[in-house]
């Protein structure tokens, strides 16, 4: 009887553990290769640097929570941190010309020069043939990729007369590990840009006033940054970026966000391309980034994934950037 008496009173102890109340807060969770997941109304995270996105795979985003708002420095304060010696040589080297990818209709060649202090730029460089001045596109590809991600469409723009600098960012001239996105890592990404436009306008064929940028997914982040920071290109294409990237790493790179940067530049025209089907991205975080620009601006949607948009895209982003670039007319 007594062993009975026992096991009723450690039943009716347990019972009324489940029905403790919980807190609705959630915990804060630590950045890592694998989000926590996240309600339906988060996007989910873009893709880290060492990973490559695949349709089964949908990483959600980490939520961070902090206890007291942080305060948004100011814009100069801001900006200033992607600041670099303008002076300073670009010390370039050509390399290799690459005549079979030519497919006879534009000049192709391997050129490096200084980025940052620490960290050589590497570039193809895809020119029409001609004397020029041309107008210039600056492309940065997504992570993981390389500079040849958009060397069909350089050549085919190299045809209407418009010279392509295609970038590799700082991961892939081996300056930072692929492992993790650093704070310094992404202000040198939007410093290598800039050196790019130093780059273009020291070449005499080039027209440093018709300037144009595109960038895709790790590329479209902080082509957003650089349309705020730097006032020698006026035209971006945008393709499956996200406008806070701080929200699915840490709070440390709040202040290389691009809405802070793209909300001040008015005198730029931006257009948008983004995957209904989209695996990183959902619409909510595409139209943060659309609404946060200032300038001038449209969006494209395409029944496509997030790799998917370069391609389903490639015709409208050609006929946009020859219109901005006054190849045809506007």
């Amino acid at each position: 009887m007594k062993s009975r008496i026992i096991l009723s009173i450690l039943l009716i102890t347990l019972a009324g553990c489940t029905n403790l109340p919980t807190s609705s807060r959630q915990p804060a969770v630590a950045p890592s290769d694998t989000p926590a997941a996240a309600p339906s109304d988060t996007p989910t995270a873009p893709p880290h640097p060492a990973q490559s996105p695949t349709p089964t795979a949908r990483p959600t985003a980490t939520r961070i929570l902090t206890s007291t708002p942080i305060p948004t420095p100011d814009f100069e304060t801001l900006s200033a941190i992607f600041s670099y010696d303008v002076s300073a040589p670009l010390e370039v080297s050509w390399g290799a010309e690459r005549k079979d990818d030519s497919k006879g209709m534009a000049d192709v060649q391997e050129v490096s020069y200084q980025g940052t202090k620490s960290c050589q730029a590497g570039a193809l460089l895809v020119q029409p043939r001609g004397d020029g001045p041309f107008p210039a596109v600056i492309y940065l590809h997504r992570v993981p990729a390389n500079r040849d991600q958009f060397l069909d469409e350089a050549i085919e723009l190299a045809g209407h007369g418009v010279v392509s600098l295609l970038l590799d960012s700082p991961f892939d001239r081996r300056c930072y590990s692929l492992d993790v996105y650093t704070r310094q890592s992404l202000i040198d990404t939007v410093i290598f840009i800039r050196r790019a436009i130093d780059f273009l306008d020291s070449l005499p064929q080039v027209d440093p006033t018709r300037l144009a940028f595109v960038g895709h997914s790790f590329g479209a982040n902080f082509g957003g940054v650089v349309a705020g920071v730097d006032a020698r290109i006026h035209s971006f294409v945008l393709m499956a970026g996200v406008a806070n990237l701080s929200r699915y790493n840490t709070p440390d790179l709040r202040d290389v966000d691009a809405h802070q940067y793209i909300s001040h530049a008015d005198e730029d025209v931006f257009l948008f391309q983004f995957g209904d089907l989209d695996e990183y991205i959902n619409k909510g975080a595409a139209l943060f980034y659309y609404n946060a620009a200032s300038g001038k601006k449209s969006i494209l949607w395409y029944k496509t994934d997030h790799q998917g948009v370069e391609h389903e895209g490639k015709a409208d982003r050609v006929a946009w950037l020859l219109q901005q670039l006054g190849i045809v007319g506007k």
